[in-house]
């Protein structure tokens, strides 16, 4: 997921929006779960604590084009937000 914008600001912003589209749409399909896993994500724990940990950089660029187009040929900053969510979320 990403974002962007003219500034870092409005680049963090962007993907804030973006992030946030994301767990709503997903969250009321009740699919975040799945669409993780599809994404590379790895899911551990019991469904009352479920931990999930990102797919290193490395491997999304390796998988992705559109990243690889944006970091090969884009100025571009990356930064990690942790994100927590109630369990209810992925129930």
């Amino acid at each position: 997921m990403f974002g962007y914008g003219n500034t870092e600001g409005e680049a963090r912003h962007s993907f804030n929006e973006a992030l946030k589209e994301f767990l709503r749409y997903t969250i009321n399909k009740h699919t975040l779960q799945a669409e993780l896993v599809r994404l590379g994500w790895k899911v551990a724990g019991r469904q009352s604590h479920r931990t999930f940990q990102a797919p290193k950089f490395s491997h999304l660029l390796r998988q992705n084009e559109q990243l690889q187009e944006i970091v090969n040929h884009k100025d571009f900053h990356k930064y990690e937000q942790r994100v927590e969510l109630p369990a209810l979320a992925l129930a």
